[in-house]
């Protein structure tokens, strides 16, 4: 991608694609850090709203350091994500279950990891562009958003029923 959009030669491409690890791990210090203060369901909402606009401009970039830049960016979303996902369990579903739902989401993030480069691949394969699987990645990116908007939603919903006082048919 980096040589297709970026118009990057090998030997850069390869140099920037040496330093993602740093970007995740930063991204993962970084992120979970802020999401101590911020909490955990906006720092959620951070990384899908920086990764669809990253996304979305990514097809009209047009140098290969800006682009790394980008990549660096949505990197750091990526291992801030992989950071906070404990802790966000935990927020919400309490520590007893946390083992086994966290198995759960990580292998679904595994599963999304192959699934996700197979589908670029194959629109890459068939329309010889990048920009059609950005955007559909974009996509499931929006989706996840409006998934993040309706679990604040419904967070404060239940803390809100928690806050009400009920009177007891007794009373």
């Amino acid at each position: 991608m980096l040589q297709s959009i970026g118009g990057a030669t090998a030997t850069t491409a390869a140099f920037i694609v040496g330093y993602i690890g740093l970007f995740n791990g930063g991204g993962r210090i970084f992120w979970a850090s802020i999401s101590d203060y911020i909490g955990r369901t906006t720092t959620y909402a951070i990384f899908f709203a920086i990764q669809i606009l990253v996304f979305f401009l990514m097809p009209q970039i047009s140098g290969a350091w800006i682009l790394a830049g980008l990549l660096f960016l949505i990197i750091t979303c990526y291992g801030g994500g992989f950071a906070c996902l404990p802790a966000y369990i935990g927020d919400l579903f309490g520590t007893k279950e946390l083992g086994a739902i966290h198995g759960y989401s990580l292998t679904a993030w595994g599963v999304a990891g192959v699934a996700g480069p197979t589908l670029a691949s194959t629109i890459l394969e068939t329309t010889g562009s990048y920009t059609t699987a950005l955007y559909i990645i974009n996509i499931a990116l929006i989706v996840g958003l409006v998934c993040v908007g309706l679990l604040r939603w419904r967070i404060q919903s239940v803390r809100s029923a928690q806050e009400t006082p009920t009177t007891s048919p007794l009373d």
